[in-house]
């Protein structure tokens, strides 16, 4: 007998549609973000606490950068080099 599942047969992980921890834990960052951002007793907590701690700051801040970048309507992305010193424009 063959170990592992038959093709097509799902076995264990995340249930379809279901959000991994990365992304719930971004909304989470953005959303006590807006909500001092908004507090105007404390309008500069976050500011001040990423003073304080700066490597803490850019470990959290990187996570939220993009990892990959689309062009319009997600399709390619295309770069477009302009010449200034002859005039002329290359794809």
């Amino acid at each position: 007998m063959r170990g592992g599942s038959r093709p097509g047969e799902r076995r264990g992980g995340r249930k379809k549609g279901t959000p991994n921890k990365a992304a719930s834990i971004r909304a989470a960052f953005e959303q006590a973000f807006a909500a001092l951002q908004k507090d105007e007793k404390k309008p500069h907590h976050l500011r001040a606490w990423a003073e304080a701690n700066p490597t803490e700051f850019y470990k959290l801040a990187a996570r939220l950068i993009p990892t990959e970048i689309t062009g319009a309507g997600g399709g390619p992305l295309i770069v477009q080099s302009v010449n200034y010193a002859n005039d002329q424009t290359t794809t």
